[in-house]
């Protein structure tokens, strides 16, 4: 199911965007787990450590390295089913048509593009920001999962002469960012917009390096002190109701949080739903130190 968005003389007639922290439904999550025969203590704890003991992943575990349940084309559908239920597949459209910031989050880099280009279609729709900033980091690249060799071409094509290819190739997720907006056709008025890009290091934990998470990157944000303003997050599904408890985490109260998410597509792995399932759980009600 769909949420659609509609503007009409600039203003949005449909209001979807998670405002405030939304709490998955544990009694589906816990039909989820015996559903796929995981065991678990009948208690909210219980459920919260079989869905991220099953279903998350292990540290220093990308969501292209999880592996995909076996069920049968039936059993997919009712997985699917529950996971609309859990308002984690449809779009979310944002509240107002005005932020003082715009936040695409970071993620590989095809997830990076989708993000901004539901950005780049809701500005055509009358969106506005006073700012955008990308809360990115220091993750290294994997050429086939971020598709660097197609966003290194693009932009050659657009280089002064004399660039050579191999200095245009980005190094890790900031500057795939950076290479990305400067590649993307924008409308004019965006290209405008004040651009800050938050560059979060990696970090050492348990004896291999980190890549840093959401709310590490909206911590490291806030260490630029920006002013209190409107927030509009760029998400997509199934990872908006994690992002917004893991931004709400750190981004404190004066600031007027939203997020916005295009509507999960048809290659999103059944992993990858109950990944998000388990983070958002995790998130909402903590058992353990954050993977």
């Amino acid at each position: 199911m769909k949420r659609s968005i509609f503007f009409l003389i600039g203003l949005f007639m449909t209001l979807n965007a998670f405002a405030a922290t939304p709490e998955p439904d544990l009694e589906l999550a816990r039909e989820l787990l015996r559903y796929l025969h995981v065991d678990y203590e009948n208690n909210t704890a219980g459920i919260v450590k079989a869905a991220n003991e099953h279903w998350g992943r292990k540290p220093g575990m990308e969501r292209w390295e999880l592996s995909e349940p076996r069920v049968t084309p039936d059993e997919r559908k009712k997985l699917l089913k529950d996971f609309d239920a859990l308002g984690i597949r449809e779009d979310l459209a944002p509240t107002q048509s005005h932020y003082r910031y715009a936040i695409i989050l970071g993620g590989a880099v095809p997830r990076m593009k989708r993000r901004l280009g539901h950005f780049i279609n809701l500005w055509q729709q009358g969106l506005r920001t006073d700012e955008i900033v990308f809360l990115t980091g220091q993750r290294p690249l994997i050429p086939e999962i971020d598709k660097i060799e197609e966003l290194t071409s693009d932009g050659f094509k657009q280089a002064p002469a004399g660039t050579h290819y191999e200095d245009l190739i980005p190094q890790n997720e900031t500057e795939a960012a950076k290479l990305l907006f400067h590649t993307t056709k924008l409308p004019t008025e965006m290209r405008q917009v004040a651009v800050t890009y938050i560059d979060t290091p990696r970090f050492l934990k348990n004896g291999h390096w980190e890549r840093p998470y959401t709310a590490l990157t909206a911590y490291q944000w806030l260490q630029t002190r920006p002013e209190p303003g409107s927030v509009l997050a760029f998400s997509d599904q199934p990872h908006a109701a994690y992002q917004f408890a893991a931004l709400r985490e750190y981004i404190p109260k004066e600031f007027k949080l939203e997020v916005t998410a295009s509507a999960a597509s048809a290659e999103t792995t059944l992993a990858e739903y109950l990944d998000a399932l388990a983070l958002w759980l995790q998130k909402c009600y903590p058992i353990e130190e954050e993977k």
